[in-house]
């Protein structure tokens, strides 16, 4: 897939009642029964998240705090008929990892923290295969990086699977197109080193360049 050839608009322009929901887990075991719905958390809306370059706020409760940056579908509903891909866009699912250690079913508790999403989406019939992406910590003047790759190779779930799991999910129907964070690949590069107040996490994919930046803000809200 060549993203020059993939137009791209403002998440602005999407219009409509949207709502958020992610996979819990990046990946489904080979030979899973399809009519189990995989694992999945709610978000919320689409207005309850931050932007490229706004800050992520974050709760001084939070415990151990962890970028994931992950591909996100945009789904079409269809007016709640039918789940249908249309485009795809970029996000920080960010994740308090503390809460899992605490008990793996407090997913609601874990997804607390503010998650964000790129300013652009691109229209697209089929989920993007691969992009090599690269993400840097800035904590002061101390700088770290990783290089990953994000796209479908990286879920182990077939579309039409993946689409049908999202029509199973509580609510789907009341809203007019869904945004899917897709949980591929995982983060966790720095999960032994929790994200601070004032880092500043960016992701940079390869073709497109960098579509997140955001600074981590704590407060006692």
């Amino acid at each position: 897939m060549n993203i020059k050839n993939i137009p791209s608009f403002s998440v602005s322009e999407i219009k409509g009642r949207i709502g958020v929901y992610g996979f819990a887990k990046s990946y489904i075991s080979n030979g899973v029964n399809d009519n189990i719905l995989p694992p999945y958390f709610f978000r919320g809306e689409i207005n309850d998240l931050a932007l490229a370059n706004e800050k992520l706020n974050v709760s001084m409760k939070s415990k151990i705090l962890s970028e994931e940056m992950e591909l996100i579908w945009l789904i079409d509903t269809d007016k709640g008929e039918k789940c249908r891909f249309s485009g795809f866009m970029f996000g920080n699912d960010l994740t308090d990892l503390g809460e899992f250690r605490l008990d793996s079913a407090r997913i609601l508790h874990a997804k607390l923290p503010q998650a964000s999403i790129s300013e652009n989406y691109w229209l697209s019939s089929q989920p993007p295969s691969s992009f090599d992406i690269t993400v840097t910590r800035y904590r002061s003047n101390n700088v770290k990086n990783y290089t990953s790759s994000i796209g479908m190779n990286y879920l182990s779930i077939p579309l039409d699977m993946a689409l049908k799991a999202v029509s199973n999910m509580v609510g789907w129907k009341h809203f007019d197109k869904i945004l899917l964070f897709t949980g591929a690949p995982r983060g966790f590069a720095w999960k032994d080193d929790p994200a601070l107040h004032n880092d500043r996490f960016e992701l940079f994919v390869e073709g497109i360049g960098s579509v997140l930046n955001n600074k981590i803000h704590y407060s006692d809200e």
